[in-house]
């Protein structure tokens, strides 16, 4: 979970979300990421050691925090996702390459296109959701606060709190 640091010093007003931005490379076969794209950490790794393995560009680390791959498009509510840490990415990433992924801080995520206000939660993309596009979280795992939406978007900004969604139901 990320911290909030209190905004005491110099007169800056208001709470300040600590920000983690880390190279991650993308595991996926033969698609890249795109800035934006819910992404998911690779919990299929075998090693519990942060960097270990290859670190050539187009070799996979065989660390459980190296490699990301596109958010699941299964259905939170019947347990068909995958349970993982969650990020959005920063940059467009090929497949294979590095690049940075936001797991804790405020960006602009991918969404589902539809109408988003300030302060509801987002999540995983329901059954039939598109891979990479985060959603309303009324019937998904919520990760992410909406802190700037609107009508008929594609892209929202959000605080990311560095959660852990499962693949187990949405209640």
């Amino acid at each position: 979970m990320a911290s909030i640091l209190d905004a005491s010093n110099n007169g800056v007003l208001g709470i300040q979300p600590r920000t983690l931005i880390v190279r991650c490379r993308n595991a996926e076969a033969s698609t890249a990421l795109a800035a934006g794209d819910l992404v998911r950490l690779d919990f299929s790794q075998s090693s519990t050691e942060p960097g270990q393995g290859s670190a050539a560009v187009t070799s996979a680390s065989n660390s459980k925090f190296a490699n990301v791959l596109l958010g699941p498009t299964g259905n939170p509510a019947t347990g068909s996702t995958t349970s993982s840490i969650y990020g959005i990415a920063q940059e467009a990433i090929a497949a294979g390459a590095s690049g940075n992924i936001m797991f804790a801080g405020v960006t602009t995520a991918t969404v589902a296109s539809g109408t988003y206000a300030a302060g509801e939660r987002v999540g995983l993309p329901a059954s039939g959701g598109t891979a990479g596009r985060m959603t309303r979280a009324a019937t998904t795992q919520a990760i992410a606060t909406v802190l700037v939406g609107g009508t008929t978007v594609t892209s929202i900004t959000v605080l990311l709190q560095g959660e852990v969604a499962y693949g187990g139901s949405a209640t």
